[in-house]
């Protein structure tokens, strides 16, 4: 099952590519408990964007903000997961370029929390909160419903469905959802006679990959092309 994860700040969303969370307890050599549990630094690799928020939060020093990482399926068959991140400090903000790939730039950034919550249960709360979870509710848990793909069929430039096609024609896919706005799907058309694009881009094995979702009614326009081999 193919999973995507955002981060959430400042009512922006950003990318994860990957993240790491990290628990370590120091012990004696005889394996025993000596200290208390230290860690709890997400590490965390995003899409790189235009967006200075990591740097201004890197660079100054008493900054803090609340998060959210959100992970969920690609499919929508399976429940997300939230991790609420509280009374925040990002400790490092590094932009890094390569031209080898298809992400030729990314910010990599270490964020630490003074609060985290999964799905709702605090995990750990560190001295130098702000934030008293007591008489203050900050950053609820996410309500959980179900994301769900009702439908998806094709029409013509009019609006009328078509059960067959010919290449060079343009065509509408229409996909219904529910619940779904803001998560990734991936719908195969499932054609051995054609082969389609969107936006120029030709769609692998006929699969809009990975496609985010931003209104329960997606109107989207594709061109058909000669099967390629």
């Amino acid at each position: 099952m193919s999973i995507i994860a955002r981060l959430h700040v400042d009512d922006k969303q950003f990318n994860i590519l990957n993240y790491q969370l990290a628990f370590k307890r120091p012990y004696d050599f005889l394996g025993k408990p000596s200290s208390k549990t230290i860690g709890g630094l997400f590490e965390i690799t995003l899409e790189s964007t235009k967006d200075e928020l990591f740097s201004e939060w890197a660079i100054q020093p008493n900054m803090m903000k609340q998060a959210k990482i959100v992970q969920s399926s690609v499919r929508m068959d399976g429940k997300s997961r939230t991790f609420d991140l509280i009374d925040v400090h990002c400790l490092k903000n590094k932009v890094s370029f390569n031209s080898v790939n298809n992400r030729p730039m990314t910010n990599r950034i270490i964020l630490s929390p003074a609060i985290l919550k999964l799905d709702g249960l605090v995990l750990f709360e560190k001295f130098w909160k702000v934030t008293d979870l007591n008489t203050q509710n900050s950053m609820p848990p996410i309500p959980y419903h179900k994301a769900e793909l009702i439908s998806y069929f094709i029409t013509d430039e009019n609006g009328n469905e078509l059960k067959e096609y010919e290449t060079g024609a343009k065509i509408q896919l229409h996909i219904e959802t529910k619940n779904a706005v803001g998560k990734n799907i991936s719908i195969s058309i499932k054609d051995k006679t054609h082969d389609f694009l969107h936006n120029g881009q030709r769609l692998e094995n006929d699969t809009l990959s990975a496609y985010t979702i931003t209104t329960d009614l997606e109107k989207l326009e594709l061109d058909i092309i000669a099967q390629q081999n």
